[in-house]
Order: structure tokens, then sequence, then C-alpha cells
């Protein structure tokens, strides 16, 4: 029994880690997609967790369940663990010796797509509104963040009338982007529009009145082969 006990406790020493902070950029595209960057920081608590994280590193694990048992915040913030929306998916692990000897990271950086809905205002103008049932922090369509975490949100240059709400919680600067740091939790709406030019709206007008007018003409190039082809065809049974 004390021997059982003894390779039980044994066992939970030998996957030790503390986490320390978990950061999370994503940057949002004119098209309501997102490039995700999420990196896990945290210590290594006994030696034998050293040497399996040296291990993995060597042996260049890229997956992310390979690293999960070294902080319980490597998994996908986006998409509630599925992977549905992502890709071009990149594990980047490290030591951190800056934080401390035992400190180590693991960075997931992905591209997600629609994170932001896309809602037609008029002609000229869309409005993108962040979908909250593809955020994955523990609470549905909640954020929740621990002590240590933060998730930044770098909206377009572009973007016009951006609308967070609640305004508290959330801090906003000048370059639009977005940021929220724990501890809190709360559900928060986000929604920006871009707009077309009035320039980039003439381009396109003729740019797609061309292409009318050109399958317009292969048509009627068709359409008068034909009539030729049945005038030729009525003349030799005549």
């Amino acid at each position: 029994m004390r021997r059982l006990l003894f390779l039980v406790a044994l066992a939970g020493l030998a996957f030790a880690y503390t986490d320390s902070a978990l950061e999370i950029n994503a940057t949002v595209d004119a098209n309501g997609n997102a490039h995700v960057i999420e990196k896990s920081i945290f210590t290594l608590d006994n030696p034998e967790e050293v040497q399996n994280f040296e291990h993995y590193l060597l042996q260049g694990s890229t997956l992310p369940s390979d690293w999960k048992r070294f902080s319980n915040n490597i998994q996908y913030h986006f998409g509630r663990g599925a992977e549905g929306g992502v890709s071009n998916l990149r594990v980047i692990a490290a030591r951190e010796f800056g934080y401390g000897y035992t400190a180590a990271s693991v960075s997931m950086e992905y591209d997600f797509s629609n994170l932001f809905l896309r809602e037609k205002v008029n002609e000229r103008v869309v409005r993108y509104v962040l979908d909250n049932r593809q955020l994955s922090f523990g609470s549905s369509d909640e954020l929740k963040l621990n002590s240590g975490q933060s998730l930044s949100m770098r909206l377009p240059t572009e973007a016009l009338n951006v609308v967070v709400a609640p305004a508290g919680g959330a801090e906003r600067d000048r370059y639009n982007e977005v940021i929220w740091t724990g501890p809190l939790v709360g559900r928060w709406d986000v929604s920006f529009e871009t707009e077309k030019s009035l320039s980039q709206e003439v381009t396109e007008f003729f740019i797609g009145a061309y292409k009318s007018a050109s399958e317009s003409y292969l048509w009627l190039v068709v359409l008068a082969f034909l009539a030729v082809a049945a005038f030729k065809y009525a003349k030799l049974h005549e």
C-alpha cells in the first residue's frame, strides 16, 4: 500500500509545473479573419520536468497536444478548442531564462478564419461583429482571464466606427487595439466598419461592366456561329 502511494505521489511530482503568464495577440484583417499568437509561460517545478521539456524540445514536437502536459494554458482559445477555423499552425517552444532558470514557454501561432461576422450596411460600407461563440476561455460566450493573462485584439488600421461595449474592463489605444487584462470575466461586443473609397467603387463597377460585356460578346459570337451553321445546314437540305 505504501509503495502504491509512493508511486502515485511520484507520478504527480513528475508533472509539476506552475503557470506564470498567458499572452494572446490577435491581429484582425479587413475581412474579419485573424492572425493569432498565444504564448504560455510557466515554470518547471522539478528536475524531471526540466528533463522532459528538454526531451520534447530536442524531439521537435509540433503539436499542441504534445506540450499540453506542461501547462493548462496550451490550447486554442478561439474556436472552442476545435481546429475547424485554424490554419497555418506553428508551435514554438523555448526556455525562458529571463524569467528564471526553470522557466519555459510554448507559443502557438496560427490563422483563424471568420472571427468577425460580416454584415453589409450598404454598397460601400461593411460592418464586422465579433463572433463571441468562437471564444474558448472556459465560459460559454464569455471572456475569462485569470491573473497574469491578457488578450489584445488589433483591428485593421482602416477600421471605422470601432465600438467596444461595455467600455469598462477594456483598454483602447489610438492604433485600434483593444486590450483585456486579467483577472476579469464578462462579455464584450466588438464591432468595426470598413468603407470602400469612391475610386475603388468606380473601379469595381467598370471591372464588373467589362466582365459582363466580355461574357455578352462571347455569347453573341456563339449565337452568330450557331446561326451561320444552321443557315448552311438548311441550304444543304433544300
